[in-house]
This record gives C-alpha cells, sequence and structure tokens, in this order.
C-alpha cells in the first residue's frame, strides 16, 4: 500500500471508530436514561465495549500497511435437522471489527458448505442484516435440498471494487 493510501486509510478508521463510539454512547445514553426496568443491559454493555475496542484496534493496526487483516468474527447459528420447520428463525449475530463501506455497497453471503461433505444451504435460505457494526445472519427458508447433520460454513462480505472486504465467518450446525 502507498503512503498516501495508508494515510487515508487510517484517518478513515480513526473517523469510523470515533463515529461509533458517539453513536453508541447516544443510544446507551438514552436507553439507560428510561424509566426502569430501563432497555440497556450488561449484555449490551458488553456487546458495546468488544465493539469499540474492535474498531479501534483497527484504527491503530491500520497504521502498519503490512499488518493482515484482523480475525473475522463469526456468526453462529445452531439448529435442529429435522423437523425443518423447528429450525425456522434460528439466528447468529457477530460483531463486526472492520470499517464496513456505506450502505450503497451490496452485503452479500457465500452459499455455507457442509465442512467434508459437498450439501450446501442455499441464499434464499439465510437472510443478512448488518445494523450498528452487529451482523446477524438468520434462518428463514426450507428449501435447500439434501441437508444432511453436520457443520456448514460460509463467508459474509460487502462486495466493493476491486477486490470484496470480508465480515464475518458464517457457521451452521445441524444437529
Amino acid at each position: 500500500m502507498e503512503y498516501d493510501a495508508a494515510i487515508r486509510n487510517y484517518f478513515r478508521s480513526v473517523s469510523d471508530f470515533w463515529l461509533e463510539a458517539a453513536d453508541r454512547w447516544k443510544k446507551a445514553r438514552d436507553a439507560a436514561a428510561q424509566p426502569p426496568p430501563n432497555n440497556y443491559t450488561a449484555d449490551m454493555l458488553t456487546s458495546d465495549a468488544v465493539a469499540l475496542w474492535g474498531k479501534g484496534m483497527d484504527a491503530w493496526w491500520s497504521l502498519f500497511s503490512f499488518a493482515p487483516d484482523p480475525l473475522l468474527p463469526i456468526a453462529y447459528i445452531a439448529a435442529p435437522l429435522v423437523p425443518p420447520a423447528a429450525r425456522l428463525g434460528k439466528s447468529g449475530t457477530a460483531f463486526i471489527t472492520t470499517s464496513v463501506p456505506p450502505a450503497p455497497a451490496p452485503r452479500k453471503m457465500t452459499e455455507p458448505v457442509r465442512l467434508g461433505g459437498a450439501e450446501t444451504i442455499v441464499q434464499a435460505d439465510l437472510t443478512l442484516t448488518l445494523t450498528d457494526g452487529t451482523l446477524e445472519v438468520k434462518i428463514t427458508g426450507n428449501t435447500s435440498p439434501g441437508l444432511v447433520a453436520g457443520l456448514y460454513q460460509g463467508l459474509a462480505y460487502v462486495q466493493v471494487a476491486p477486490k470484496n472486504v470480508p465480515l464475518a465467518v458464517i457457521l451452521v450446525q445441524f444437529t
């Protein structure tokens, strides 16, 4: 990466961090200010802390153009294989730790493939939602043919030129 691009990437990462921090602080303050029982819980505090830590580390490491990308978070879904209707609505979330390009860039995913096999979960059976740095993957259909019990792996990414930006690993465990 050339020097100008590295500096631009650093300032973009730092700006992303401070904008995310201000947005999360405002939402937390608004939720905590409501009368009991308020909507801000300990797990939300943990979620905010981890997401901001990840954004901060992303900003810090963007100074070093030779640094590898951070490890991808995992969106894990555990669902029963039979009956098919029992898996509907099961979801997994991941807190995104990398800078995400703006909304017009399409958010996509690969079809999760069973590890050690050839079976796949078709994209029409999963929905991908990215909100406030949290990626949610949800099982919304039963059209995948020939699924068997096992672990399926896919990738959520943002489609931008010249290369795609990976967001999270998707793991679906059918038992």
